[in-house]
């Protein structure tokens, strides 16, 4: 099963081509200066490590292109020999997208970033497990990162509460519109592919937190408790 259609782009890891030069005095001797190397290149450990950061801080990249970016390179990493070292790529570019905080202020280009550090995780959490179906404790982490959800609309509720100003109303629809997408694409496509390892407790278990996490994808009320049909 793939997790994720294929795509035609990706960037390739970065290459560090800057060199240092040293001087010396001609007209007296000096001490012997050892020679000035090339920085080195990176390993390609560390250029995986480069590209995840750059996908997890939502540096001039549409959501689109970081969907497309980020899952080129899942599947350049998947099709690495060593799949235990693919598997902890795999589980490392996850964890970055869990701890990376949403700073932005602006509610449009928030509500982005969550949908960029989605589409990272959903795919580094997708392909991981593919190779790992035996794995109920995994399940964690994807569950963790859907908890920066729940805590944005948790808090963005409690604050349009008082408020009941229309931009903060609109990012809650978005946002809960968002998480509502990602649970339908987990629960409903990719639990059945990922799960063929777990115990039928366990894959109870994982629909039980599903069913959790749709208590905070219901549309909000408007301003005078009435809910709001999406058009």
């Amino acid at each position: 099963m793939q997790p994720i259609k294929s795509i035609n782009a990706f960037l390739t890891g970065l290459v560090l081509s800057a060199l240092f030069t040293a001087c010396s005095k001609r007209e007296e001797p000096v001490a012997e200066v050892a020679p000035v190397e090339t920085e080195r290149e990176l390993s390609q450990a560390e250029k995986y490590e480069a590209e995840f950061k750059r996908l997890v801080v939502s540096s001039n990249m549409t959501v689109r292109a970081t969907e497309m970016s980020v899952n080129k390179l899942c599947r350049e990493i998947d099709r690495l020999p060593d799949k235990q070292e693919a598997l902890r790529l795999f589980d490392r570019l996850g964890e970055l997208a869990i701890e990376q905080q949403v700073t932005e202020t602006n509610l449009y280009f928030r509500q982005n970033w969550f949908q960029q550090l989605w589409y990272v995780t959903l795919d580094a959490f997708g392909f991981a497990q593919l190779h790992r179906q035996e794995s109920f404790k995994d399940w964690d982490r994807l569950f963790r990162f859907f908890k920066k959800y729940t805590d944005e609309i948790s808090e963005v509720e409690a604050k349009y509460a008082k408020t009941k100003g229309s931009k903060e109303y609109v990012y809650l629809r978005g946002i809960k519109g968002d998480l509502q997408l990602a649970i339908h694409v987990m629960r409903d496509f990719g639990f059945p592919h990922m799960t063929q390892g777990l115990t039928e407790e366990q894959k109870a278990d994982i629909l039980r937190r599903f069913d959790e996490l749709q208590k905070y994808a219901a549309d909000p009320p408007d301003c005078h408790g009435r809910k709001v049909e999406a058009k």
